[in-house]
C-alpha cells in the first residue's frame, strides 16, 4: 500500500512538473535520431561491423579447427580402443575428455573476446557519433535531440538521422 501512495504521489508530481513546462517545451527545437539507422548506415558504424565480422569469422575458423582436430582424435581412438589393454583405454578416455574441455574453454575464451572486443569497437563508435550527434545540435540550433526508440510519440518532429550520417561520414574521412 506504501509503494502504491508513492507512486501515486511521483506520478502525480511528474504531471506537475509536465504542465509547468510546456509552455516553454513549445519554444524548444527538438530533433529525433535513429541509432540503429546511425550505426548501419554510417562509415564509422560500417566499418565497425566489418571489424567485428573479421573478428567472428578468424574466432569460428579457429573453433572449426579445433572441432576437426577434436573429431579426428575421436575417430582414431575409436579405431585404436579394441586393440589397447584396460589401462590405456582409460587413458584414451581420460586424453579425449581434456580435449573436449580444452576445446569448450577455447570457445568460452573466444566468445569472452568477441565480446571484449565488441564493446571496446561499439564503445569508440558510440563516442565518436554521440560527439558528431552534439555538434550537429550546436550549429544547428537544437534544443533536445532524442533517440526516436525512446520516444513514446512523436508527430512532425524532423527525423534528423540523415544529416547526422552525412556529417559523420565527413568528419570520418578525416581521421
Amino acid at each position: 500500500m506504501y509503494v502504491l501512495k508513492r507512486i501515486v504521489a511521483l506520478c502525480s508530481a511528474l504531471a506537475l512538473v509536465v504542465c509547468a513546462a510546456a509552455p516553454a517545451a513549445a519554444d524548444m527545437k527538438i530533433a529525433l535520431i535513429i541509432p540503429q539507422k546511425l550505426i548501419a548506415k554510417s562509415q564509422a558504424g560500417k566499418d565497425a561491423a566489418e571489424k567485428l565480422k573479421a573478428k567472428k569469422d578468424a574466432a569460428q575458423k579457429k573453433l572449426d579447427a579445433k572441432a576437426e582436430q577434436l573429431k579426428d582424435y575421436e575417430e582414431d581412438a575409436r579405431k585404436r580402443v579394441v586393440m589397447l589393454s584396460a589401462d590405456e583405454k582409460k587413458k584414451v578416455g581420460e586424453d579425449l575428455e581434456r580435449q573436449q574441455r580444452d576445446g569448450q574453454r577455447m570457445k568460452e575464451d573466444l566468445e569472452r573476446d568477441l565480446q571484449k572486443s565488441e564493446q571496446e569497437i561499439l564503445g569508440t563508435v558510440n563516442q565518436f557519433l554521440g560527439k558528431v550527434i552534439n555538434e550537429f545540435g550546436e550549429k544547428n540550433g537544437y534544443d533536445l535531440i532524442l533517440d526516436a526508440q525512446a520516444a513514446v510519440y512523436f508527430s512532425d518532429t524532423p527525423d534528423v538521422t540523415e544529416e547526422v550520417i552525412k556529417l559523420a561520414d565527413s568528419q570520418y574521412k578525416k581521421q
